[in-house]
């Protein structure tokens, strides 16, 4: 994979978000609309926390 692919799959990561726009690589409205495009899943999510897990904190 050469570097210019690579930038671009990482361009919506939110990790990379200030480098993103630090360079101009994206704007900040790119990454908004790109965040309103994703669907919401929250209803295939299930909740779970740490004290459910068994073993945990033995």
């Amino acid at each position: 994979m050469d570097l210019a692919k690579a930038l671009e799959n990482l361009k919506h990561d939110t990790r990379m978000k200030e480098w993103v726009l630090k360079t101009n690589y994206a704007t900040k409205e790119e990454l908004q609309k790109s965040i309103q495009s994703l669907p919401d899943l929250a209803e295939d999510c299930e909740e779970v926390t740490l004290e459910d897990k068994p073993g945990f904190g033995d």
